[in-house]
């Protein structure tokens, strides 16, 4: 159970320069979630939320640490606070599904409370998201003494994710229908918990990633064992991702079996059923989007539907993934001359 402190829940009044920029109306509310162990940082943190140019604004502080948490302000700079108390100390996951419930944005983000949003966060963000509902940026990592070590963030590789994360916490905005939609903390986690929760929403959306500088990590700070320095416990990191791995794989495993049935059910019902076929074969494709043989059938069932022309778009997404793929390069000439096209042409660049 948990409750919320009273506080303010309009925005208030933009400043004139943000209402030169964009009137708060015409803007998304952007929730900021902290997961607070009532830390003295906490304040910058929320000054940091509260310095962003997004005129819709509201931070989220959870009481990680229990109800003696201290009192937060009622405003940050232009931002809201609101303070969700629950009866007990609650673990991480546990408690980024309590921020989750109590937001109100329709984009969220995450904020450790001894960590900050670096200026130009949240525009940055939600100017390079596009079609994609999680987009993500850099982190600047500093150690205790305030010394910069570098800058955290790669390219978005999906299988990388199960290896290490690539995107700090607080680099990241994603939309609230990856949550409507069953993306969740999973609270039986020590660890890694929220690159389970991208590996969630990887499922879900693809992710758009910016070059920006958005937000700074104290990697030192914290008692998480998943940081540098006095913050880093190897032994219980490497313990944590084994178990995120292991999940994910019993995940591939059931999927991989899904698919293969759902293609053999496919295959057995083109010829009587082609419309049925085509369904199970999307199925398959919608479990596994990089899968060949899946995107394969499903192309070929296209074609065989009087869409030929979709068939041969699906089958250059998967000469992006395969360059060098037989079976689809012969698939794709057969969907050309279906649809009418010449012979073949190098699929368009991704």
């Amino acid at each position: 159970m948990t409750r919320e402190a009273d506080a303010p829940t309009t925005v208030p009044a933009a400043s004139v320069a943000q209402a030169e920029r964009q009137p708060a109306r015409d803007a998304p509310l952007v929730s900021i979630l902290v997961r607070s162990m009532g830390r003295p940082q906490l304040h910058d943190a929320l000054a940091s939320i509260g310095a962003q140019s997004h005129p819709a604004l509201e931070a989220v502080v959870v009481a990680a640490c229990g109800p003696d948490h201290p009192p937060v302000p009622a405003q940050a700079g232009h931002a809201t606070v609101r303070l969700v108390v629950p009866t007990e100390r609650l673990p991480r996951p546990r408690a980024a599904n309590a921020a989750i419930d109590a937001a109100q944005g329709e984009w969220l983000g995450f904020l450790d409370d001894d960590d900050r949003l670096l200026p130009g966060h949240v525009e940055a963000l939600l100017a390079s998201a596009g079609d994609a509902r999680l987009a993500y940026g850099r982190t600047r990592l500093r150690d205790m003494r305030g010394a910069e070590l570098g800058y955290f963030g790669d390219p978005h590789q999906v299988l990388r994710l199960l290896q290490l994360p690539i995107f700090h916490l607080s680099g990241a905005l994603f939309h609230r229908d990856l949550v409507a939609r069953g993306a969740r903390f999973d609270e039986s986690l020590a660890g890694h918990d929220d690159t389970d929760f991208w590996l969630q929403c990887s499922r879900l959306t693809t992710f758009s990633a910016s070059t920006a500088v958005v937000s700074e990590w104290a990697v030192e700070d914290g008692s998480s064992g998943l940081g540098f320095g006095r913050n880093a416990d190897p032994v219980h990191a490497k313990s944590a991702m084994v178990d995120v791995q292991a999940k994910w794989a019993a995940v591939d495993a059931a999927e991989r079996d899904e698919v293969s049935r759902l293609l053999a059910q496919a295959l057995d019902a083109a010829a009587q059923q082609p419309h049925a076929a085509l369904e199970a074969a999307r199925r398959a494709l919608a479990l596994r989007p990089r899968d060949l043989h899946a995107l394969s059938v499903c192309a070929m069932l296209l074609a065989r539907n009087g869409r030929a022309g979709e068939a041969v778009t699906l089958l250059e997404q998967g000469l992006r993934i395969a360059p060098s793929s037989p079976e689809l390069a012969q698939n794709l000439r057969a969907a050309r001359r279906a649809a009418g096209l010449p012979p073949t042409t190098p699929p368009p660049a991704p």
